[in-house]
């Protein structure tokens, strides 16, 4: 068997068997003979001499490292180049054993390794990675152009002139403040472009994007090229395939390096994508339109009860981090499996699919055999999932809007400046705040289909959007100055009005006033007091926004305060969240495209879950798988691997239900403290 000393020199002292790249083996130096450990060398003129008169020596040198390497040809099945005995020396002093005792004693590893060179290995690799950065190239460039044509709009030529118009008597009425148009504000030539974001916010969502991009190309293309190892290396019968050879990742030649490198890759591509989401979901803005009416001709004798609000926003942050899957019911069967099953020592090199026995684990077979279990865990719950659907139970989006529309309450949600969710739950009954048996008698029609159809009343006519209750929403510049004018104005009118102060002084012993001052001390911004928020519902700012709101739904308003519908997109338009043609830079009107996402996914999902943990749970479901694989890279150990992800998880889960739910307080004007 020929021997190769990793640590021979030649007279130049170079390490002629040291390679970085294969191209490098040509120069190695052989021998026929070894040592285990070495005495004699290490004898020098002045070593000292034992009892019987034997000397002793002042370094002894071992062998470290034995690795015996057997190469199947890849010409030829069934026959191998001669086996290859490799050794790694160390040294260690004897005059420190007696300062330090672990010095005594050291670990020797031993390795059999079975490996085969694939000659079109590398080509067929870079091959199928260029393709995946060709797609994920095209795709990016199709997604950014959809983020700008969503995000940019001509400045508008008109203008809501909200100074001193929301002071007077008739300001609720249509054609008044919130319907009122004025003209051209002062210095407005032609229009411009309006930079909706700052540079930096453009420049890192188009980052962002690209990342995801990558991911989702990346991903596929490491998972199948292990999968492909381990189905015709594990599942052999006759051996004809062996794994490629590793030097540990010691330089870029080594076969597993572009597998290790991309893994790497994703998973701290898919981090950061996954925080960016969080933090846009925590930053959209939603507001509830309570379309109930008094029961009585006077608003003030019998006002709206708020409480049908307050119930609905406590379900929507609820629903913010909720998932269709469950990661606590994946990661306790794949520990069982794994662990209780010894199923993780598939993973051994060992061309033998019922061979358990526990060796070391090769990368590419192991990240294959995890990862196979998250894919076939995850299809299992969402086909559970679907299949309860057939049997009445509805997914959680789906039970929202129902809710709602019982309710009587919409939802307005913007995760853009341009762009966002409409949910139109206006139901058709004069009035949701009624007995038990009432909404009862009222299911119980929704059931038998006796009901009136619950989409938007002014699209009665038009029969293919008589039930749609979910749309996408794209918005002109002037709606969005419109909607932040008014905003800006009750903000002021609120400041001016300030706080009111309690006479009785006891409001600092209120369970919600102290949430609040605790609330108000954290670094999310936008946080108001309880005081603060009182203030604003002094002004009728929930009033005056909800009415302005009832107003742009049933068309009240003109010029680009008007809306229109136009035709559902595509799958692949929807997932990549294509603007309707419609939409451009100079928008003349807003557009309401139906959402027939829900149609197209197994679990039914609606595009507006999108801005909670429900609409992303792909996302969020690789985003587990990489950690996993990554904490089973750096620990080599499955309960470990299992536990980190689940921290992380939960960590980032806390930061979504805690920040989402102080930015909902924040918009809706609803207490932090009434979503329990």
């Amino acid at each position: 068997v020929p021997v190769l000393f990793r640590d021979y020199r030649d007279s130049s002292l170079n390490f002629l068997n040291v390679n970085e790249y294969d191209i490098d083996e040509g120069n190695d130096v052989f021998v026929r003979r070894f040592m285990l450990y070495d005495t004699l060398s290490g004898v020098s003129d002045s070593s000292s001499t034992d009892d019987e008169g034997n000397y002793i020596p002042d370094v002894i040198r071992y062998a470290n490292k034995i690795t015996l390497s057997v190469q199947v040809q890849d010409t030829s099945a069934g026959k191998i180049f001669p086996p290859i005995l490799s050794l790694t020396y160390k040294e260690r002093e004897l005059a420190s054993w007696d300062s330090d005792s672990n010095m005594k004693r050291d670990f020797i590893f031993f390795r059999a390794e079975y490996s085969m060179k694939v000659s079109n290995y590398e080509d067929v690799v870079i091959a199928f990675f260029s393709v995946a950065c060709v797609l994920a190239g095209i795709t990016w460039t199709m997604r950014v152009n959809n983020w700008s044509r969503r995000n940019f709009r001509m400045t508008s030529a008109k203008n809501t002139n909200m100074e001193g118009r929301l002071r007077r008597d008739d300001g609720l009425a249509a054609g008044g403040p919130i319907g009122g148009r004025a003209g051209p504000p002062a210095g407005l030539g032609r229009p411009q472009q309006e930079q909706a974001y700052s540079n930096f916010w453009y420049l890192w969502c188009v980052f962002m994007i690209l990342v995801h991009c990558l991911v989702i190309f990346y991903f596929p293309f490491i998972f199948f090229l292990c999968t492909y190892w381990f189905v015709f290396f594990k599942m052999q019968d006759t051996v004809y395939v062996m794994l490629p050879p590793s030097n540990n990742f010691e330089n870029e030649d080594d076969d597993y390096y572009i597998v290790w490198v991309l893994i790497y890759l994703c998973f701290f591509c898919q981090s950061t994508w996954i925080i960016h989401l969080i933090y846009r979901q925590c930053t959209a803005d939603v507001f509830f339109i309570d379309y109930e009416r008094p029961h009585g001709k006077d608003r003030a004798e019998t006002p709206v009860s708020v409480w049908r609000t307050i119930f609905a926003a406590n379900e929507w942050n609820e629903l913010q981090t909720a998932r269709p899957t469950s990661l606590s019911f994946t990661l306790f069967v794949i520990t069982m499996v794994l662990i209780g099953w010894k199923r993780e020592y598939l993973a051994t090199p060992q061309p033998n699919m019922n061979d358990f026995t526990e060796r070391d684990l090769n990368m590419i077979l192991r990240f294959a055999n995890t990862t196979w279990w998250f894919v076939v865990l995850e299809l299992f719950q969402l086909g559970f999932n679907w299949m309860m659907i057939y049997f009445g139970r509805e997914p959680k989006d789906q039970l929202f809007i129902d809710f709602c529309t019982m309710a009587k309450i919409s939802v307005l949600v913007l995760d853009e400046r341009y762009h966002g969710y409409y949910l139109h739950c206006d139901s058709p009954h004069a009035h949701a705040d009624t007995d038990m048996a009432t909404l009862t008698e009222r299911l119980l029609a929704e059931e038998s289909g006796h009901s009136t159809a619950r989409g938007i009343p002014v699209l009665g006519d038009r029969e293919e959007y008589r039930d749609i209750q979910c749309f996408d929403i794209y918005l002109t510049d002037g709606w969005s100055r419109w909607f932040n004018d008014i905003r800006k104005y009750l903000e002021r009118e609120a400041r001016q009005a300030g706080p009111k102060n309690n006479s009785s002084g006891k409001a600092g012993d209120m369970p919600a006033y102290r949430a609040q001052q605790r609330q108000s001390r954290s670094f999310l911004r936008n946080t108001t007091t309880l005081r603060e928020r009182h203030a604003h519902l002094e002004v009728g700012a929930m009033e005056i926004i909800n009415k302005g709101l009832r107003m742009f739904i049933s068309q009240g308003l003109k010029d680009d305060l008007f809306w229109d519908v136009s035709p559902p997109q595509s799958l692949f338009g929807a997932l990549i969240k294509t603007p309707p043609p419609d939409i451009s830079g100079r928008a003349a009107y807003n557009v309401l495209t139906p959402d027939r996402l829900h149609r197209y996914t197994c679990t039914g999902t609606y595009s507006y879950a999108g801005v909670h943990f429900y609409g992303i749970e792909w996302d969020l479901w690789l985003h587990n798988a990489l950690t996993f694989a990554m904490f089973d890279f750096w620990f080599k150990d499955t309960a470990t691997s299992v536990v980190c992800t689940w921290a992380i998880y939960q960590l980032l889960r806390f930061f979504r239900g805690y920040f989402g739910a102080a930015n909902l307080a924040n918009r809706t004007l609803v207490d932090s403290t009434f979503l329990i």
